[in-house]
């Protein structure tokens, strides 16, 4: 019995201390008139806003991505999105996905084509959200002129499976180039992020969205 109450204690006690904890977290959230409209609100102080996915498979955060994407004040101000899935040699292929596709059918082959080299793992990516962002990418486009479409950058670090790939060359690359002393695949998705966001051309202000994992 003693056990039992001592063990019930402490798990009260964490119970209450993790309360304590996210008050104010939760009178945070209250204060907020809605999610989009923070996002918003922090472009005021800040050029990048940085999207976490709560996990890859979730399609609910990707309804208020689109929301975002295809508000005007994005549109208009923002223009540039970054993804950290996604080959960085795959990027002009990925924005003629999304400003050059005719219609749907035309959108679904190049999304197949686009899948087949956009990533340097031998499965594509099968997460129904990146068709459900690129396709709703396609279809903000192109309601809009050439000079407002949305842009977007693949942050991933570079390969191609056109480049006389063996087993062993892929290997290597998975077991060597992916995780170099100083040259880890994070950075060099750093690096290819700091390059797209000083050489890609704002709409009307230096602003980004960034979405990672």
């Amino acid at each position: 019995m003693r056990t039992f109450i001592l063990v019930l204690s402490i798990f009260a006690s964490n119970y209450l201390f993790g309360q304590n904890r996210i008050n104010a977290y939760v009178e945070f959230l209250k204060e907020q008139k809605s999610p989009k409209e923070y996002i918003f609100q922090l472009w005021e102080d800040a050029d990048i806003i940085v999207l976490g996915e709560r996990d890859h498979r979730d399609t609910t955060q990707y309804n208020l991505i689109l929301d975002i994407l295809s508000d005007k004040r994005f549109i208009e101000k923002v223009g540039n999105l970054y993804l950290e899935v996604g080959v960085v040699n795959a990027t002009e292929r990925a924005n003629d996905l999304i400003k050059n596709s005719h219609d749907k059918e035309s959108f679904h082959k190049r999304f197949v084509e686009l899948q087949m080299i956009e990533m340097w793992s031998p499965s594509y990516w099968d997460k129904y959200n990146r068709y459900q962002l690129l396709y709703g990418l396609f279809r903000i486009n192109k309601e809009l002129s050439r000079e407002n479409q949305i842009n977007i950058g693949l942050l991933d670090m570079e390969f191609s499976w056109h480049d006389s790939i063996t087993p062993k060359k892929y290997k290597e690359f998975y077991t060597i180039q992916m995780n170099r002393e100083y040259n880890t695949r994070e950075k060099i998705m750093a690096d290819n992020f700091q390059t797209f966001y000083s050489t890609l051309i704002p709409q009307h202000y230096n602003l980004t969205l960034f979405i990672s994992s």
